[in-house]
This record gives C-alpha cells, structure tokens and sequence, in this order.
C-alpha cells in the first residue's frame, strides 16, 4: 500500500524553541515533589517525565510539519492568484493600448492601480533615479540580512506568506520558456519488501541540491544516509552536490527514487589487508577477529556499532524477528481448484460407504467376543492364567472338550462349527552338542535348544505314541490323515491354509506333529470321551514335555446371526524354563467380499471401480503441484533440477497424494484381483471344510489388513480435504505453523534419538529379568514411549532395582518429558508468530470478494468462452461496479 507523506522543506532551519513560564512553574514543582521520593521513585519519575517530553517533542514537530504544509498550500493558491491577476492585467492593457489618449489611461489606472503597465508605471514612478538605487538596496538587504522568526506563545514559528513563497521565474531559451524545477516526488521503498512503495512531495529552491534532498527524506522516513541513494527514473545516479535544477531533462518528470544502495563487495580480500597494513607501530598486528561489537576504523579508534548491528550481532532471532513484514503470501491459492476438492470429496463418500458396508459398527466385536470368551473362560482353568504344564493339561483335557464336543455349549447353541479342530505340538531336537560346560556338568544333564526353528526342531516318529495310536486313526471323530506320533513338514502344515504364528518369544511355523477331530461327527458324546482319553493317553506317553516349545490349538466357527466366520488359534507357548505363556488370536472375516447383506453385490462393486477411476485423478494432482513448484523456483538459479519437485513430493501434501494412490490401488487389488477375499460362498466355505482340516488364518489376516488400509485411506482423505480449507487465512496460518514447526523440530531428532536410545538401552538392562515388557529390545522401546506418554504401570518397579528405577525414572522425566514437551511448545508458540507477521497479520485484508468467488469458482476453459461472447464483457464490468 502507498501513502502520501507531507510535504517537507530543507531550504528552512529549526528555529530554537522558547519554554514558557507554565513549564518552568511545573519543573519548579517536579523539583519539589522528586526532594520528597527515594532514589529508586526518583529514577522512575524521571524516566517518565523524559517520555513525556519525548512525546511532546514528537507532537510539536509534528503540529510544525502540519502548519508548513497548510502554509505551504496558502502561499501556492496566493501566488496562482497573483500570477493570475497579472496575466488579465497584461491582456487589458494591451487591448487598451490601441486607445490611445488620457481616457484609456484613466480607465486602465482605475481598474488596475498595482498594473506593471508601461503607461501606469510612468505616472507613478517616472524615471526618479533616487527610487531605483533604493529599491537596489532594499532587495540586496532582504537578500543578505536574515529575518528574526517570529514565535508564538507557546514556541513555536510562526511562517508568514512571504516566507513560504518560492520565487519562480522563467528562463527563456532557444526552445522556449523553460520554467524551473519547484516540487519534486519521492519514492521510496525498503529491501525488506519491495512491493510497498512510499510517497513524498518536496519543495525546492533554485540552489537546492540532491544532498538535501537526500538528508532530508532519510531523516523523514527514519533510515539511514548511507545505506540509501538517489535514481532518476531514466535509471541514473544523482550525485549529492548536483543541483536539483540539473537534474533533469527537459520533458522529464520531476521524480526520484530512494533506493537501497547494493553492495557488490563488502569484505576486503586478506592479501589486500597485509599489504595495505603498516610494518611497524601497533598497526601492523592483524586483528583477532574483525566482527566484535567494536569494529576498527581507519584510524586505529574503535567505532560504536549500530544498535541494528549489536542486535544483530548479539541477537540475531530478536532482529530477524522484530525486521520481519508480511509477505503477501497468496501461491498457494492458485493450487487449491474446485475440481480437486470434488475429487477428493467423492473419495471420501465412497471410501466410508464401502468401510460401513463391509464391517458393520458393533457385529465383529460381538462375533469375536463369544467366541473367545468360550474357550478363554473354561469352568476348570481361564487359557490367560495358564502358566504350568499341569495347567495347560487340565484346559485341554476338561475345557477345550466342554465347549467343542458339547451341544449344550454357549458355543454350538449360537455358532455353527463346520470341519475340523486340529491339535499340533512342536518339540526340539533330543540333544546338542555344544553344551556350555558339559564336562564340569554330571551325565545325566543335557542341553537343549531354546529356540524352535527348521534346524533345531525334531522330526523323529514318535514311538512310543505310534503304538498308542494303533486301531484309533479315523475312529470316533479322529482323523486318519494326521497322527500324533508323524511329523508335518511345514510345507504339509501350508497345505491346509496354515501360517506361521507369533508367540510371547518367538514365531512357530506350520510344521509340527498334528491330530484333527472331526466337529461334525454323528455321535458328538462319543467323540467328547475319546478326546478326553486321547489328552490323558498322550500325557501318560510323554507327548508334551522339556523338548516341548508350543502346543497349538485351531479351528473355524461360522456365526450365521451377524454372517461372520471366526478363526481361533490358541498358543501355548513352552519355555526351556518351565514357564507355560498362554496366547491367543481369534479374528473375524468374510470368505466373500461380495456377498453382503442387503443385495449389495452388483453396487458394491460399481462403488469400488468408480473410486479407482477417482484415484487416478490423484497422479494428475501430484503433476500439477510439481509444476506449479516447478514455475516457483524458474527464477532461483540456486536450486538445481529436482529441488522444487522433492520440496512437494516430501512435504505434508506430496507424502498424502501419494500415499492414498497407493493405498487405495492397494485394496483394490487385495479386494477384486487377489482372490484372497472373492471366490467362494459360505456354503462352498463349508463344504471345503468338510473334506479335511482348512485354517482360516491367511484369509482373516487379509481380511483385516484391507479393514485397516480403508480406514488409513479415510483418514489421508480427511487429512488432504482439510489441507483445502488453506483458502482460508485462519486454517492457513494453522497449517503452515504445524507444517514449519515440524520442519524445525525434526531437527532435535538429531539429539533427541540417540538419547532416546540410551534409555531404552538402560531400561532394557535393568527390567529385561523382572517384567516381560522388558524381555526385548522391540518392547523396552515400546514400553519406553509409553511412560512418555504417562502409563503409570511402569511406575512399579521394585525390587533390586530400585534405587536404579528412581535414578531413572527421575533422568527419562527431566531429559525427555520436560526437555521434549516444553521444547516443541516453544517452537510451536515460536512459529505462530511469525506465521501470523509474514503471512497474514489481518486476516480481514485477504477476504476474498464477489468477484474473486467467481474467478476461482469458474473454470478456466468458460471463462475464456464468455470472454469472447458479447454479454460477458458487460457482466465482468457489472461485477467489477
């Protein structure tokens, strides 16, 4: 925005000012009322009354620069008049001119008695000599002798016509009358912002130069003369001593321009310093450093820098915060089309109908509940409390039967469950031979392996149970494709669907040595009593023992009321410690996506393919910003080819963009090109499981993955239709502080991590014996972050370690909450600020108008149609009106 400052005189010196007797009358009582007050009131009394006259200074001078332009626009109308009233003079007289005798001149005398009129000025003066010489010296005294200003009653000068009058003559060349130079324009801006230009009107004398001029308006504007220059707007400099009458052209405007000056070279090379430096004397020493809060001048004397240059020296975020002016930030406005944002909310539309109709709020917790509730809370033994051997035989002996083999069951009375359960232990081989101190250790001690892997596990037949065994394959609900006492291979186990399973220490494959029971079996009782004897058989033959690591148990149910399957497997994990750990996954799917509730199949579909065809709309976005980065940085030579793109691309919106394509193509392709959730009916399901022993585990694992990346996609959705609303200056001053304090905070990840680490270390160190949240790095991390996040179980650590927990504990509270919290508070506070100063301190300036909805709201191809029609002209000039 430009302003017009008033108009300023350099011609005029300050006149001295004159207190008046009410102002020593009220020093005289300040004195007394200060000899009554202690030093400290003292000090403050005095520092108020030096504001107040500070401001009553910067009042009077500016009541001064008031008074001077309104007697500058007196003296300007009085001398048009004047001007005026010579020239209706000069035509008069020679009009009547051509009249010759005593009438004219009566006349002329009559109508004009001050006319510089050739007849009038011979009857008043004649050709008196005496007259003339004392005219001559009464201009040479006005000339050389200077005027007493007159003062008012309150100090002020008092400016009369005669001396705001600028005496204008014209000079008369071979070209014509040139009138001289009485005003000039000022236009001024600073480096920081050069969109904002200030205005200044000048009045000049014939001797003025471009020095004053130049003082004057430095003064006026509160810069500094030696950091600001003079152009003429034909682009060349105005030396200080040229006079202001030359420096122009003819038909040149009278303007100039107060620029900041552009140093080329501000240091002085080191060669030039040695040999410019004296030999000898206290000169010849090179200075230790140059850029102290003193610099040395040329003659050895130590200059006193700026109080710009202390601050900036010494406080170098309170300068660049107290210099720094909104920038008129509006680029990102032109990203932001209506287009994108119908896309976006499309996506949005049908990435929630799709997640609704697939996953029903409350049916899948339901479903899942009931199914774990009756195998976790048995009548003799709950699985989570299971921590012995003896423990984990009494569930499968008297729990696992009373559920699965018995029609009165919570379970079979509201669940239908089809095919086969499957039992399966995995045991390590007998021995190994690198024992740690096999020859201090007696015989009959033996190592074993920890850890069940593809190389540590035992595949040997089991002998001892294969006689068990004889005559009870395919007998009584019993399977005659799986015995207890034959090995799997884990290729066999992935055979019927299974997958690797994650226990408390470590993940289990398919392999193993299985037993299936038919849950379809005619005679249910009889299939309860041989399971029942099966679990007490295999306990007596030594089935689960030290060489044991897991026992799993899995099976299927369908739950026809909410049209869910849920697979169940429960892992009872053996430690070469004798410690049993209980653990448990029970998931809900759908063997076929499209076969959902209320006739959905066709729309479901058509939903999906029309929210790939809106995803593609997504690379053209993330092309257009990089474009648009692109024309941004044509002009910065500094950033090499792919700078401006990677600043999009690794930012809040480019991550976004890219991530929704690439999760959405994602579920599309789980979804509909897969097959891993198509294909198959419930009933086609169930037949499958009639055949043999089918886990459920791959496809619910899928299943749940796509439930997860449709709620992902929803909320990148949201996230990206919320960075739309920048068109507002509010949300966008939110938005481009989160985004500059994430900027800036990631750079404490430098320190912050490695820290981070060291007390995950410690902790790791001092729990990994006592709590099982501690056992692995992966969870001391965890449990790491959630006594950052305030989880006050972590608090009861006791033991040998306590005094160790208190050290720290009291350490991870000060270097990390206080430190982490209290630095990204300040950052976040910090970047407000400026956010608010640099783009956007009134956010009331950027509102937007009619025409400016219409602009953005109108695509570009129909504005370039109605422009060519003929209405459309008149209608922008109704809107423009």
């Amino acid at each position: 925005s430009s302003h017009v400052g008033p108009k300023a005189n350099s011609s005029a010196p300050a006149p001295a000012r004159r207190r008046p007797r009410m102002a020593e009358l009220a020093d005289e009582d300040i004195a007394l009322d200060l000899d009554g007050l202690d030093i400290t009131h003292c000090k403050e009394k005095i520092f108020q009354l030096q504001a107040e006259q500070e401001r009553q200074a910067e009042s009077v001078e500016r009541l001064q620069e008031k008074l001077k332009a309104l007697n500058y626009e007196i003296a300007a109308r009085r001398e048009e008049a004047d001007r005026q009233r010579r020239q209706a003079a000069l035509k008069t007289e020679e009009r009547l001119r051509e009249v010759q005798g005593p009438a004219a001149t009566a006349l002329l005398a009559r109508l004009w008695p001050g006319s510089s009129g050739t007849v009038a000025r011979k009857q008043e003066t004649g050709n008196d000599d005496a007259t003339l010489v004392r005219r001559f010296i009464e201009e040479q005294l006005a000339s050389e002798v200077p005027v007493r200003p007159v003062l008012n009653e309150n100090g002020i000068r008092k400016f009369t016509a005669r001396d705001l009058m600028v005496q204008t003559s014209q000079n008369t060349t071979a070209d014509g009358p040139v009138y001289p130079v009485d005003t000039v324009l000022i236009q001024h801006y600073r480096a920081s912002n050069k969109d904002s230009h200030y205005f200044l009107s000048y009045r000049v004398g014939k001797d003025t130069t471009a020095g004053q001029i130049r003082a004057d308006a430095c003064l006026y504007w509160g810069i500094s003369e030696v950091e600001y220059i003079l152009w003429t707007l034909s682009g060349a400099t105005v030396a200080d001593d040229l006079p202001i009458q030359s420096c122009f052209d003819k038909d040149e405007k009278s303007h100039l321009v107060l620029s900041p000056k552009v140093a080329t070279k501000t240091d002085v090379a080191e060669s030039v310093l040695d040999l410019i430096r004296a030999r000898v004397g206290p000169k010849s020493k090179k200075p230790r450093k140059p850029g102290a809060e003193t610099q040395q001048g040329t003659s050895g004397e130590p200059q006193q820098l700026t109080l710009a240059e202390q601050m900036y020296k010494e406080l170098p975020g309170v300068f660049e915060f107290m210099t720094q002016r909104d920038r008129r930030t509006e680029g990102h406005l032109k990203r932001i089309k209506p287009s994108a944002i119908c896309v976006y909310l499309w996506l949005l539309i049908l990435s929630m109908a799709s997640f609704v109709v697939i996953r029903r709020p409350g049916d899948p917790y339901y479903s899942r509940l009931g199914v774990y509730k009756a195998l976790g809370h048995t009548p003799v033994q709950d699985f989570k409390h299971i921590r012995t051997e003896q423990d984990a035989w009494e569930w499968l002996t008297e729990g696992v039967p009373s559920r699965l083999f018995n029609n009165a069951s919570d379970l079979r009375q509201s669940n239908y469950l089809p095919g086969w359960v499957r039992l399966r232990m995995q045991q390590v081989r007998p021995t190994r031979g690198d024992c740690p101190m096999s020859h201090a250790l007696p015989t009959e001690v033996q190592c074993q392996d920890v850890d069940y892997t593809a190389e540590t596990a035992g595949t040997e037949d089991l002998e001892a149970v294969r006689l068990l065994w004889v005559d009870r394959g395919g007998v009584a609900g019993r399977s005659n494709v799986t015995a207890p006492w034959r090995f799997l291979s884990d290729a066999e186990g992935r055979q019927s669907g299974m997958r690797s399973m994650s226990g408390v220490f470590q993940d289990f494959d398919a392999s193993g040595y299985a037993v299936d029971y038919n849950l379809q079996h005619d005679n249910l009782p009889e299939l309860y009593e041989a399971f029942v004897q099966d679990m007490r058989d295999l306990r007596a033959a030594g089935w689960v023992g030290t060489r044991t690591r897991a026992v799993h148990l899995s099976f299927t149910v369908y739950n026809g009321n909410y049209d869910y399957w849920v697979t169940s497997s429960y892992l009872l994990e053996m430690h070469a410690a004798g410690l049993v750990s209980p653990t448990s996954d029970v998931d809900i799917w759908r063997p076929a996506i499209d076969e959902l509730p209320f006739s959905l199949e066709e729309p479901h579909m058509a939903l999906d393919i029309t929210r790939l065809v809106l995803l593609f709309f997504v690379p053209y976005q993330i092309w257009h910003e990089c474009r648009i980065e692109r024309k941004q940085a044509e002009g910065d030579r500094r950033k090499r080819w792919g700078e401006a793109e990677a600043r999009y691309l690794f930012g809040l919106l480019g991550l976004s963009d890219m991530s929704i394509f690439g999760v959405g193509f994602a579920i599309f392709a789980v979804r509909w090109i897969d097959g891993s959730l198509i294909g198959f009916s419930a009933v086609d399901r169930a037949k499958e499981h009639w055949l043999g022993y089918q886990d459920e585990s791959r496809p619910a694992f899928y299943y749940r993955q796509n439930i997860v990346l449709e709620a992902f996609l929803i909320m990148l959705v949201f996230f990206r239709l919320s960075c739309f609303l920048r068109i507002n200056r509010h949300v966008f001053l939110i938005y481009q502080t989160f985004n500059r304090s994430l900027q800036r905070y990631s750079r404490f990840l430098i320190v912050f991590l490695p820290v981070l680490a060291g007390f995950v270390i410690i902790a790791h160190s001092l729990f990994r014996t006592h709590h099982l949240e501690y056992r692995t790095w992966w969870s001391s991390a965890t449990s790491t972050m959630m006594i950052m996040l305030g989880d006050t179980s972590a608090l009861t650590h006791g033991g040998l370690t306590r005094p160790y927990t208190v050290i720290y504990m009291v350490s991870l509270y000060v270097c990390l909450v206080l430190f982490l919290l209290n630095s990204w508070i300040a950052v976040l506070v910090h970047e407000y600020q400026k956010t608010r100063i640099a783009h956007g301190f009134r956010p009331e300036e950027y509102a937007w108008s009619r025409k400016d909805y219409k602009d953005w709201l109108t695509p570009g191809w129909m504005k370039r149609l109605c422009a060519k029609l003929p209405f459309g002209k008149q209608e922008e000039e109704d809107i423009d009106d």
